[in-house]
């Protein structure tokens, strides 16, 4: 084989080691920490990659998503050691604004409970969609429609205030 040849694929072959390297490290951790599940009716907006906040400060991060058969999402978070969680404590997505990037937000539990271990599974609060508050804002038959209610109701408002400016 020609002396050019062999170069060439041997920097190829290096590129390709290197490139797939680097796509493996950039998963793994390099710090100690655990990894446990929580589980949510609803992560919309959740990354893999979004930070795990205690008070704001980035504890750790999603590390992946589930759909388990009742039909929840189960987040993978990983917690850097340093952090300890007990059972108890309060998991939620929320996001750092109105139109802001989600995240997961945990607080650290009960000192008087166990603490969570590696592999273990806790129950997060579910937010309320905006979706789900004008869902539940619709009338039902035979009710009148929100807008018709809401116009009532402004219009007895200004009627009390127009009887007692009187």
């Amino acid at each position: 084989m020609n002396e050019q040849i062999k170069v060439g694929a041997f920097v190829l072959i290096g590129a390709v080691v290197l490139a797939v390297v680097i796509a493996i490290l950039g998963k793994v951790q390099m710090r100690p920490g655990y990894e446990f599940d929580v589980t949510f009716k609803d992560i919309s907006g959740l990354r893999e990659d979004s930070p795990v906040r205690i008070a704001g400060v980035k504890v750790g991060k999603v590390t992946g998503f589930e759909i388990i058969p009742d039909g929840r999402a189960k987040v993978s978070v990983w917690i850097d050691k340093r952090y300890r969680i007990h059972h108890g404590c309060d998991a939620r997505v929320v996001s750092t604004g109105l139109i802001g990037t989600k995240y997961l937000q945990l607080n650290t539990g009960d000192p008087e409970k166990t603490l969570i271990k590696s592999g273990e599974t806790i129950e997060g609060i579910s937010t309320v969609s905006v979706e789900e508050i004008l869902e539940s804002l619709k009338p039902s038959s035979g009710e009148e429609p929100l807008g018709t209610v809401l116009r009532e109701v402004i219009d007895n408002i200004r009627r009390i205030t127009r009887e007692l400016n009187a």
